[in-house]
């Protein structure tokens, strides 16, 4: 999982499009150190963690995704360029709208393995 290296700040991302509980969130993790990743729906998450959404039939819908700002390598606080990582945690609403958090979780485990 992300954050995982000696010296890395773990990576928690907060998927919830309530805006108050993600600034509940930010307020109680940042000051213990935590990096906190907000994303304010299921697409966005989806997005953020390079997964395509596929429907029922296991269709890739690719009209939810533009890859234009995509890049392997993102800048930390420090402007330094790092290979991108999954988060360490990652904090699921399960009512949202558009896709449920129980989808975005089940979108996720299509392509990583519990340990990753």
């Amino acid at each position: 999982a992300g954050g995982d290296q000696l010296g890395d700040t773990p990576e928690i991302m907060s998927v919830d499009d309530d805006g108050v509980n993600q600034m509940v969130i930010q307020n109680m993790l940042e000051p213990r150190g935590y990096k906190v990743t907000i994303c304010m729906d299921g697409f966005q998450a989806l997005k953020r963690l390079r997964l395509p959404l596929t429907d029922v039939n296991g269709e890739i819908n690719e009209s939810d995704f533009d890859d234009e700002d995509e890049d392997e390598d993102e800048d930390d606080e420090d402007g330094e360029s790092r290979e991108w990582q999954l988060p360490s945690l990652i904090l699921l609403d399960n009512m949202m709208p558009g896709i449920t958090g129980l989808e975005v979780a089940r979108q996720i485990r299509k392509r990583y393995s519990p340990i990753q």
